[in-house]
């Protein structure tokens, strides 16, 4: 017999249901491109779950869920990166997976493939080697979308601070772009 299965506790559960349910598609990605593999990424949203069960009540009365959701997963995050750091010299597995999806259009000529195939592995490598705050102000502005005050709200910093550091993150991300090979020097051999 489940725990959840008592008439006591299944409006508890129908109402966290409602209330994460629209959420969870975009914790997961939002988890994946934070840990870069599937199963952190999971254990990283059942964690996220099992922490925000008991708190229903305060959920219920959360204006902006979103921004919340992701702010108490950056925490946790942020907790399994830190316990990660102190133990024994790790060196994590490279499952192949890449922060930005490659999805390319099915319209693109040969070369303009290659070419945004490059072009996204160039960016996946310069994303990777920025530190796991720049990443994490990256992943969250310019691949989730989320405003600059959202930001504020979910890393828990003033607004000038997230701006400065989010400037910042951008400028090292352009100069590391830069030093791959630019895609206007490649020369193509016409037919």
């Amino acid at each position: 017999m489940s725990f959840l299965s008592s008439p006591s506790q299944q409006p508890a559960h129908s109402q966290f249901e409602q209330l994460v349910h629209p959420h969870i598609q975009h914790l997961y990605h939002l988890a994946h491109r934070l840990h870069g593999n599937q199963s952190d990424a999971e254990d990283l949203v059942q964690d996220l779950l099992i922490k925000l069960y008991p708190r229903l009540e305060e959920m219920l009365s959360i204006e902006k869920l979103r921004p919340w959701l992701a702010r108490i997963m950056y925490r946790l995050f942020i907790d399994h990166w830190r316990k990660k750091k102190q133990q024994p010299e790790h060196y994590p597995h490279d499952d192949g997976e890449q922060i930005l999806a490659q999805t390319p259009e099915p319209t693109l000529e040969p070369d303009q493939l290659i070419d945004q195939t490059r072009l996204s592995h160039n960016l996946n490598a310069a994303i990777k080697r920025l530190s796991v705050e720049q990443r994490v102000l990256i992943t969250l502005h310019l691949i989730e979308g989320y405003s600059l005050n959202d930001l504020a709200m979910v890393l828990e910093l003033p607004l000038g601070t997230v701006k400065s550091r989010l400037h910042r993150t951008k400028d090292q991300l352009k100069k590391s772009l830069r030093k791959t090979e630019p895609l206007s020097t490649l020369t193509r051999v016409n037919s």
